[in-house]
Parts: C-alpha cells; structure tokens; sequence
C-alpha cells in the first residue's frame, strides 16, 4: 500500500473488519488524514471472498480504500467483551472496525483526526 505525496499515516493496527454484506475479514486496518484503508489477510466469517463492489478492492491483494470525505459517522461502542467502532458510509452501509477485547481508544482517535 501507497500513501499519496500528501498523506500523513496516521496508524495501523491488526483487527477485524465485517463489510456490508455480513463478510468478517482479518487483515491490516490503517488510518490516514484521507483514507481508511483494509487490507484483508483471511477471511474469518468463513463465508467466502469480500465483494468486488467495494470501492478499490483490488483481486490480487485485498485492498478496501474508503475515502474518508464518504464516512458520514463514526459510532463507537464498547463492552466489556467486545468493543467495536461503525463507520457509516455514504451509498455504502455500515463497515465495522470489531477489535474483541481490545482497546479501540488509539484507532477512534486516528478516525477522529487526532495524531
């Protein structure tokens, strides 16, 4: 993965991505100033490959890039078991950062805009 002349990453974490249509994918979740990016490693629901419908997947390495101008919402939610953050985007649904047990505070705060 790329980052554009002007991009500032602003961190990377191993999770737990589940898209739209149900898929839960295991893979490298990296926040931008511009971009989400996903790049999934295995699939984890078990139910098959993510869709090409999704905005710059890419066949060969599993790239999702979401542009951060179509995140409409960032709702986060924790438990004691499972902490979770949704990132509502525009015409695309509902992708959800599931980090377990884990602590969501430092990729909230990447999504957020904080460095």
């Amino acid at each position: 993965m790329e980052l554009e002349a002007n991009e500032t990453k602003l961190g990377s974490w191993t999770t737990n991505m589940v898209m739209p249509g149900g898929v839960r994918l295991l893979g490298r979740l990296t926040v931008t100033d511009c971009n989400v990016f996903f790049e999934a490693k295995y699939d984890s629901s078990m139910s098959g490959l993510a869709s090409s419908v999704l905005f710059d997947v890419k066949e060969e390495d599993g790239l999702l890039r979401i542009p951060r101008d179509l995140i409409e919402e960032i709702e986060p939610k924790s438990s004691f078991l499972k902490k979770t953050i949704t990132l509502k985007v525009k015409e695309e649904g509902d992708f959800v950062i599931n980090n377990g047990m884990m602590s969501i505070a430092a990729i909230l705060k990447a999504l957020e805009g904080s460095s």
